[in-house]
């Protein structure tokens, strides 16, 4: 039956169609049309919802019509896999069409597939829609900006997950695994623009079971290094402190979460990085000549930064003797 949502959607995507009652459904390539579809899981059909749609059909319920483009082996479904199923489930041989006749361009075809659920059916999870959108970006060479707002996700979530599968493939190819760390912890490690140095704090953040903010001082004191020589010794440095040789100590043992807690003297060196980094920078532009906006953002990093340390340097002198 003819369905007010998918027609707006694809009115609202400039998209040309006609409405066809009745097609047979042997006219439909089943088996291409589940390749095409948008669900990412092994499992292309959910048996349990196809069984329920069916019995609605059996029970005299009409479904809103699949939407397909005709091909050379027939018509291949951008939306309506489980109806399609279902239908054949019930017994019948008809099935309504909307057949899209404007669009032969393979991208806008891939992105309708993948928008098509947000309109009626078993909507994507965010992780889905995340692995469309870098799926767009990486065959069709769509911006992020673009593929995000078509697919109704947050432009950084894409940013980010494309940035930490490039952290991903660089590490593989330097013969490191990955896997044991997560998205926030490559996205920190992937920032370390030598290879050498990638694979030396790699090693160390796992051996050590170095949480996120570990890791990111580790980073903001290798970054203060020029040289690679320079970053490795600060690897070796930041590896040789006590409290990160007991927790590599620990988590060989298998109880890391047991490991001290972390020095706060240790932050306050990366605070106190972070700080001269901020007058670094302010030197480097010529503050004195810097246009409003830029004072205005070396001024409010300086504010950040000053409260980080004030903070730390509070916690160190309250901190309880042994």
């Amino acid at each position: 039956m003819r369905d007010p949502r998918f027609e707006n959607w694809l009115n609202s995507q400039a998209v040309a169609f006609v409405y066809e009652p009745n097609v047979p459904i042997e006219k439909i390539n089943a088996e291409a049309s589940l390749r095409n579809q948008a669900r990412l899981s092994l499992e292309r059909l959910n048996e349990s919802r196809v069984n329920l749609m069916a019995l609605a059909i059996i029970n005299g319920a009409e479904l809103p019509a699949v939407i397909a483009t005709e091909g050379r082996s027939g018509y291949l479904l951008i939306d309506g896999n489980h109806r399609l199923a279902a239908t054949k489930q019930a017994g019948k041989a008809l099935i309504d069409v909307y057949r899209i006749t404007n669009v032969s361009d393979k991208y806008m075809l891939d992105r309708l597939t993948r928008e098509a659920n947000t309109v009626e059916g078993l909507g994507l999870t965010e992780d889905e829609r995340l692995a469309h959108g870098m799926y767009l970006v990486a065959t069709y060479g769509r911006t992020c900006k673009e593929v995000a707002m078509a697919l109704n996700i947050p432009v950084s979530a894409l940013e980010n997950r494309l940035r930490v599968d490039k952290v991903r493939s660089r590490m593989s190819g330097l013969n490191l695994d990955p896997t044991p760390f997560n998205q926030g912890q490559l996205d920190v490690l992937g920032r370390l623009q030598n290879d050498n140095v990638l694979r030396e704090a790699a090693r160390l953040s796992e051996e050590a079971s170095l949480a996120i903010p570990q890791i990111q001082e580790l980073r903001d004191l290798v970054k203060t290094q020029r040289t690679e020589q320079d970053q490795l010794s600060m690897v070796r440095s930041y590896a040789a402190q006590p409290e990160i040789l007991s927790r590599i100590q620990a988590s060989k043992r298998g109880s890391a979460k047991n490991a001290p807690a972390y020095d706060p003297g240790i932050r306050a060196l990366s605070a106190l990085t972070r700080t001269r980094n901020v007058f670094t920078g302010a030197l480097a532009e010529h503050l004195s000549y810097a246009s409003d906006r830029q004072r205005e953002r070396i001024c409010d990093e300086w504010q950040v930064t000053k409260q980080a340390v004030e903070k730390v340097l509070d916690g160190i002198i309250n901190r309880p003797t042994m």
